[in-house]
């Protein structure tokens, strides 16, 4: 039975629900040559394995795994994304490094098919204060500039705000999703386009129709710090996302950076901590290129400064031409353009915020950018 064999049966089994590592790994323990089981009727072997009670009802539900297998690869055509393993050119490298790593990945863009380059997680909260999402944006601009890949989780604050400066400079970003390609939430879809259009690529270990839900973002986060060489927290609030992908780095080895916070700030009391409890002050690019070994090697320059891409969508023109450099609740844009659907508008300040054209504070109010 060859290897291709032996890969649907495990793309099959991940696809299920209530199976994962250990399942998968008690498969191929119980069976040297788990190729052979894609054709026969899962109810001929399934007596044969020593597997928990949630993954045997997901099993008794299947007939047979190659039909989950043939299901999977019509979805992933349809979907236009691939599914990838280990030894394919996009996968992360440091991934491989993992021993708890998923065994395939779900992928839109080219991955590390690429140049090899070094990056680093720049992760934190989705409600930024004031002025933070800007710095960071700056940040990632300067690191990508040089170079370096800029990994993140691709929600909306501080993940948006490292992935867009990323963009703007040209280089190279990845997003490891909370859920399956497909159902990203309508921000993340509308960055999708200038995304890829860089060197952009979304990851996600989760199959297709698999939604987000708190579970789902843990488990994302381990990957996020995996597939970096260092992590730099940002803004991370006491309970927060970016502190467990802190704490997964802590554990594979990666180093720690952290941007000091105002005390009083609330967004910044954990990653203020970090910096109490050892965590490198991250106050430049310049920190992160020491950490990654690149001082001396290269240096930080400034980043191009920002540039609407043209054309603009007629929305997005509109709601520009009535914006100013004054912080300005979403409500009140909408008062001073002529009857807009707040959906369209939404959707027309990201495509401004991705421009480069607008930025958003905290509070969702927008400013533009002189």
């Amino acid at each position: 039975m060859d290897d291709s064999a032996e890969r649907r049966v495990v793309a099959a089994l991940w696809s299920l629900p209530e199976i994962g590592l250990k399942t998968i790994a008690d498969v191929r323990a119980a069976f040297p040559r788990p190729g052979e089981l894609l054709a026969r009727p899962v109810r001929s072997w399934l007596g044969e394995v020593e597997l928990w009670d949630g993954a045997k009802a997901a099993l008794r539900g299947v007939d047979c795994l190659a039909r989950v297998a043939d299901r999977l690869d019509a979805q992933l055509e349809r979907l236009d994304y691939r599914m990838i393993f280990p030894d394919h050119p996009g996968w992360p490298p440091a991934l491989r490094n993992l021993p708890e790593a998923p065994p395939l990945l779900f992928m839109l863009g080219d991955g590390a098919d690429g140049p090899p380059r070094r990056r680093v997680a720049v992760v934190g909260t989705r409600k930024p204060e004031t002025g933070a999402a800007r710095e960071v944006r700056r940040l990632a601009a300067e690191l990508a500039s040089q170079g370096v890949g800029i990994v993140s989780g691709g929600a909306e604050g501080i993940d948006r705000a490292a992935h867009l400066g990323a963009v703007e400079a040209k280089g190279e970003t990845w997003a490891f999703l909370g859920c399956a390609i497909e159902e990203m939430d309508a921000g993340q879809a509308i960055l999708k386009k200038d995304f890829l259009a860089g060197q952009g690529t979304f990851f996600s270990q989760f199959p297709p129709g698999r939604r987000a839900e708190r579970s789902t973002f843990v488990l994302r986060n381990e990957w996020i710090s995996g597939a970096a060489e260092a992590v730099v927290i940002a803004r991370a609030p006491v309970k927060s996302g970016a502190l467990q992908t802190a704490d997964h780095a802590l554990r594979q080895g990666r180093p720690v950076l952290a941007i000091p916070g105002d005390p009083w700030n609330q967004a910044a009391v954990g990653s203020n901590a970090l910096l109490r409890k050892g965590a490198r002050p991250c106050l430049s690019a310049g920190d992160v290129l020491a950490v990654l070994g690149l001082t001396g090697i290269l240096s930080p320059r400034p980043a191009r400064a920002a540039r609407v891409r043209q054309p603009l969508s007629p929305e997005a023109e509109q709601l520009l031409a009535t914006m100013t450099q004054a912080p300005t609740a979403f409500d009140e844009l909408l008062e001073g353009v002529l009857p807009m659907d707040p959906g369209v508008a939404a959707a027309a300040l990201l495509e401004l915020e991705v421009a480069g054209a607008v930025l958003q504070r905290a509070g969702k109010r927008y400013e533009r950018v002189s």
